[in-house]
């Protein structure tokens, strides 16, 4: 079974600790939220576990070797590019072979907007080519920060779907948000940070008998502050 076991990992940019000795183990078939307030380390421990980031100390062991895909806060997509001509370049990158781009598109409610530059859609829409183009590429670990900003509830409820049914393909999935009832609903691993630190992490049925949801888990860890 794939798993990623995460050791007393900290980060240090100057005078700022974005984390401090976070430990957790994600395995496959995991669907783990990371929540927290805007800069608690969400996007750090991100980058840290795609190897983006450098760590100050701790480890980070895979006992696989891993491939990734992600939507992070850098765009996928070329937005001077079609969303068509985007689908295809991200084939030819991988050496993937061609697809109907047009039936693909059309599963993420975007085959009337092929022919149109990706600068001109919404923030919904673009997000909706980047979530199509991460779901083209069969990788052991996907990983979303923000993942549902600019979604109407479509839009969410499709996000939703993809995730479902990559899981049963036995992979590891990390997802950071702000949405505590939508990451309740998809997720069965929950990471709380605040300020670097782990105030909790356990699955969701443990969320659920001891706080009843994760609203009260966040909103219990600022009262005890």
């Amino acid at each position: 079974m794939h798993e990623i076991t995460i050791s007393n990992i900290s980060k240090k940019y100057k005078h700022t600790q974005a984390l401090e000795n976070v430990s957790l183990t994600i395995n496959e078939n995991d669907i783990l939220a990371i929540i927290g307030s805007n800069g608690s380390g969400k996007s750090t421990l991100l980058g840290c576990i795609l190897n983006l980031i450098n760590l100050t100390s701790g480890k980070i062991d895979y006992n696989f070797s891993p491939s990734f895909s992600a939507i992070l806060s850098k765009p996928l997509f070329l937005d001077y590019l079609s969303a068509s001509d985007n689908i295809k370049l991200s084939l030819l990158e991988r050496n993937m072979p061609m697809i109907n781009i047009e039936h693909w598109l059309d599963k993420y409610g975007l085959s009337k907007l092929g022919g149109k530059k990706v600068k001109k859609f919404s923030t919904g829409m673009k997000q909706r080519l980047s979530l199509s183009m991460v779901m083209l590429q069969n990788t052991d670990v996907y990983v979303f920060d923000e993942p549902i900003n600019g979604f109407d509830q479509e839009s969410k409820d499709l996000f939703q779907d993809n995730v479902i049914s990559i899981n049963k393909m036995n992979k590891i999935i990390i997802i950071a948000g702000h949405d505590f009832s939508f990451m309740e609903k998809i997720a069965n691993k929950f990471l709380l940070l605040d300020h670097g630190k782990v105030v909790f992490c356990g699955s969701k049925v443990e969320v659920i008998s001891k706080f009843n949801n994760i609203e009260n888990l966040y909103y219990q860890k600022n009262e005890n502050q």
